[in-house]
């Protein structure tokens, strides 16, 4: 594959300075993007891509503009409001342009580290960034060949088959070219849509108090991997009316009664995920039923589905990887390998429907999405909808691997359910102490701190002596103390940040309330956030004299009541 990298230097976040652009034989400086463009629209340069790290949020920004006004775009290719590709015909010749990112979502720093190119990342300051200035050069000269020396290692290795846009396809292509000899049951779209949206959802983040002393950390050892060696569900699906033992199967059914459980297996897909506990209609997987019968749960299966027979397809995939990823730490294979098996399974739930922006011609009445509500029309731009027939979008796989890795994410807090603060996918914040060990699957301790503070989902606080750990949702945790964490849960005083945010091209073309902007595609807002205190509705919550706040699961009647 033949492919170039590039880099841009601003000020201010939207003043372009200078431009930085390697196509793997010699190196180039543009302070003007009108003749950088110039430069890439060569036969020379034909069926290129060109990436830039972040280049979806940030680089791509710049000449983006410009791109339209010259009709080159013909396609626009986006994943969670990120551009990961935009592919260009100059009616001379076409490239790509490439966000790397989305194939190594890494900071360019981490890269450099793990991956040990000849060159390497520098420091700046960039309150120093100046378009004529040694230093800016050379920085920017580095980083622009440090991210081709990585790309060009990683394209190397000989698992990756042919390059991918994204980490979640690229692991695909490698499963299904170098691992993959198993069955993919077909089913209608229809049956498609309807498990992705009753039985695929994402792993559980959950806070159940507010304030602990001698907090342990623990990780899974490989949560999804390590789920994805036990037997698969394959051949034929079929319908049923009863649950069937030792069949692998998803269940709607109706529960009169449950245990009064301080962390509950049964999950609740609304607005958001919510673990319940109590009467009611619920959506179930195999795994979780085997809960119920564990714990004496009495139900009734309303309708399901079971699948014929079962089959190990990924124990190769992951066996190796897990092997790779053990003997190459501090490399760029650990990292490799650890994107690799926590990226597969995703790929199984992609939607089959996918949106893109296009030049408007030449489509189906009936292929063609609401407006985008932007300038981007005046440009020829629609947005159209595609359907892709890969025989791999399987939401059943992803379905049930996400559902085996919360159920034996449960089963360890389970153990010792009063002593759990917080979880979060594959993690315990607990004063409870587990047997660790190094093998897929068990436990590994992340650390000991001697307090915790736990405000919500992805907002806490620990520390330990000066050491200190902030994570919050939303904000720049850089800017926060574990005091100022500490302050809002006993004391309700509220965090508050205020900040300059560069916005996406989606966001450019509808924007209002803009602080700054150069051009319709570079703008900036004020962003301002405050953290609402004791405001935590995924469970049930009360003051506590020894946590300050301690919590119950939601029953169906209380969680409507929100």
């Amino acid at each position: 594959m033949k492919f170039g990298t590039f880099d841009i230097e601003s000020t201010n976040w939207i003043h372009f300075e200078v431009l930085g652009f390697f196509d793997g034989q010699e190196y180039f400086t543009f302070w003007d993007i009108k003749k950088f463009l110039f430069h890439l629209n060569r036969k020379a340069y034909n069926g290129f891509r060109i990436y830039a790290h972040n280049g979806g949020k940030f680089d791509f920004l710049f000449i983006f503009q410009e791109l339209l006004d010259r009709g080159w775009i013909e396609r626009i290719i986006e994943r969670q409001g990120r551009m990961i590709a935009i592919r260009c015909n100059t009616g001379k010749m076409s490239f790509t342009l490439c966000d790397s990112y989305a194939i190594l979502p890494a900071r360019l720093s981490k890269l450099s580290a793990a991956f040990n190119p000849r060159h390497k990342k520098l420091e700046m300051d960039y309150k120093a960034i100046s378009a004529h200035d040694a230093r800016t050069l050379k920085y920017l000269e580095n980083d622009v060949l440090c991210l081709w020396e990585v790309l060009y290692d990683f394209f190397s290795y000989d698992f990756i088959v042919q390059p991918q846009l994204t980490i979640a396809s690229q692991a695909m292509n490698t499963f299904r070219s170098k691992f993959f000899s198993g069955e993919i049951t077909e089913m209608r779209i229809a049956h498609e849509e309807f498990i992705r949206k009753h039985y695929y959802s994402g792993g559980r983040v959950e806070m159940y108090k507010g304030y602990g002393r001698n907090i342990h950390v623990y990780d899974v050892n490989s949560l999804y991997p390590f789920v994805m060696l036990q037997p698969m569900p394959c051949g034929r699906m079929k319908v049923t009316d009863r649950y069937r033992k030792n069949k692998i199967g998803f269940y709607y059914i109706d529960i009169k009664k449950t245990p009064e459980w301080y962390i509950s297996p049964l999950l609740h897909r609304g607005d958001k995920l919510t673990f319940l506990k109590g009467a009611g209609k619920y959506y179930v997987g195999s795994p979780t039923i085997d809960i119920l019968h564990e714990q004496g749960v009495q139900f009734k299966v309303i309708n399901g589905y079971y699948f014929e027979s079962q089959e190990t397809l990924f124990t190769d995939y992951v066996n190796s990887f897990f092997a790779l990823k053990n003997k190459s730490k501090g490399t760029a294979l650990y990292l490799i390998a650890k994107l690799f098996l926590n990226s597969l399974y995703g790929k199984f739930g992609a939607h089959r429907h996918r949106e893109a922006i296009v030049q408007g011609t030449g489509y189906e009445e009936d292929t063609l999405l609401p407006s985008l509500g932007s300038n981007l029309a005046s440009y020829g731009m629609v947005l159209i909808q595609e359907e892709s027939r890969s025989k791999f979008i399987a939401p059943y796989l992803a379905a049930y691997i996400t559902e085996l890795a919360r159920v034996h994410h449960f089963r360890l807090m389970n153990q010792h359910p009063e002593e759990m603060f917080y979880c979060d996918t594959d993690s315990l914040f607990t004063t409870a102490k587990y047997k660790t060990g190094t093998k897929i699957g068990e436990l590994s301790l992340q650390g000991t701190y001697k307090e915790g503070v736990f405000l919500g989902n992805k907002t806490y606080a620990l520390q330990n002596g000066k050491e200190s750990k902030v994570a919050f949702r939303g904000f720049s945790s850089d800017d926060i103390s574990f005091q100022q964490v500490k302050d809002a849960l006993i004391h309700k005083v509220p965090i508050i940040q205020e900040r300059e945010v560069l916005l996406s091209m989606r966001q450019c073309s509808t924007a209002v309330n803009v602080s700054r902007e150069e051009g319709e595609f570079l703008k900036m807002r004020i962003q301002k956030k405050q953290t609402k205190t004791l405001d935590y509705d995924k469970r049930v919550t009360y003051p506590s004299k020894k946590f300050i706040l301690d919590s119950t699961p939601h029953t169906q009647q209380t969680l409507k009541g929100i």
